[in-house]
């Protein structure tokens, strides 16, 4: 039976874990903690959008997945859900332009 917050709350544990807490297992919560965020979905359209007519379209998905030394060996994914969907943005305009690094 999993425990609710109030059921938490009640049973005078002030040390309750969020794991405690939620009633879910704490490798579940520590994971979340230091998963990307998700990007926003107009940015990554743009972007996939983009990314198809620079490279193959089987291509795009493992691209977008994979660590690039154009963006400090980050994923292009992990970049715009940081906010900075520009810079991949630019990344694919200079590999258009036959930039490679």
């Amino acid at each position: 039976m999993r425990l609710g917050y109030w059921a938490c709350r009640t049973s005078g544990s002030s040390n309750s874990s969020p794991a405690d807490v939620s009633g879910t297992n704490p490798r579940g919560v520590a994971r979340r903690r230091t998963q990307p965020t998700v990007p926003r979905p107009q940015e990554l359209q743009a972007v996939i959008d983009l990314a198809r007519t620079v490279i193959s379209d089987d291509a795009v998905r493992p691209w977008l997945r994979s660590p690039n030394p154009g963006l400090g060996d980050r994923t292009p994914r992990d970049v715009i859900a940081a906010g900075e969907h520009q810079r991949v943005v630019d990344l694919l305009h200079a590999l258009a332009e036959g930039v490679t690094s």
